[in-house]
């Protein structure tokens, strides 16, 4: 093989390389177009259009990407805030919840010692004497 031979294979194998390359960025691109909502392309109109079908080209393409991704990583932020916001208003709620239950099993067990009565009164009562004879 030939110094010629050598360098036009080198040339044939860099180009091989190169366009690979280009088809690899290509599809990507293409890939791209495909995630990324047409609402985000709406304001491009016909003019502005870098290819000849109306399509938005590779650069136009990258930076819609780029507000995608910047549009969605605000929702999840508004998310994750939304999110902290119910679960402490649940906590707060489900407190409340237990503080109200205690309050009502307190004034349940005070309600009922108030209306107990020793088995000395209730027996006295029966024959009618002590503050329990009022009531029978």
């Amino acid at each position: 093989m030939s110094k010629q031979d050598n360098t036009l294979a080198g040339v044939t194998t860099s180009n091989n390389s190169s366009n690979r390359r280009k088809d690899n960025i290509n599809e990507k691109i293409a890939e791209l177009l495909q995630l990324i909502p047409e609402r985000f392309f709406a304001d491009l109109g016909e003019k502005n259009t870098g290819t000849k079908d109306g399509r938005p080209n590779k650069g136009q393409i990258l930076s819609r990407a780029v507000d995608y991704i910047s549009w969605l990583q605000g929702e999840i932020d508004s998310r994750n805030r939304r999110e902290v916001q119910l679960t402490l208003a649940l906590e707060a709620q489900q407190l409340q919840l237990q503080q109200q239950q205690q309050h009502d099993s307190v004034q349940h067990e005070s309600e009922s010692q108030h209306n107990r009565h020793t088995v000395a009164e209730e027996m006295l009562a029966q024959i009618g004497v002590g503050p329990l004879a009022e009531q029978n």
